[in-house]
């Protein structure tokens, strides 16, 4: 039968293991969020330049027609814009629980020297 400290040590390191994933999972995650903030930003400067070219048509003939378009290329950049932002918001929240977790992940360094001095202490 194992010491107390033996479970105690088990356990520790049941912990430390379902951390170290959860710290890889949300690093993961948040590699996905850095891209998909540089997608949004791509397709947002796409839409933009679109609507420039569309402007310039507009010159070009039929002004009513192109103004239109162009004004709901403008609402779709918006769009874009705001959901950039989102993604961005979820990634600067992603990123404070990487570092959350990071801390985390040091105080549990941390006390796993101290549990294990304590344990070659008693040894």
């Amino acid at each position: 039968m194992p010491s107390k400290l033996e479970m105690v040590r088990q356990e520790f390191e049941r912990e430390k293991a379902k951390m170290s994933r959860d710290l890889s999972a949300l690093q993961e995650e948040n590699y996905q969020l850095k891209i998909d903030v540089q997608i949004e930003r791509s397709k947002t400067e796409k839409v933009q330049k679109e609507a420039e070219v569309e402007e310039i048509s507009n010159i070009k003939g039929g002004m009513e027609f192109w103004k239109g378009k162009a004004k709901k290329e403008e609402e779709k950049a918006a769009r874009a814009v705001i959901e950039l932002r989102k993604k961005n918001t979820e990634y600067e929240a992603m990123s404070a629980e990487v570092m959350t977790s990071r801390s985390k992940r040091q105080e549990l360094k941390e006390r796993i020297r101290e549990l294990e001095d304590m344990l070659q202490d008693r040894q």
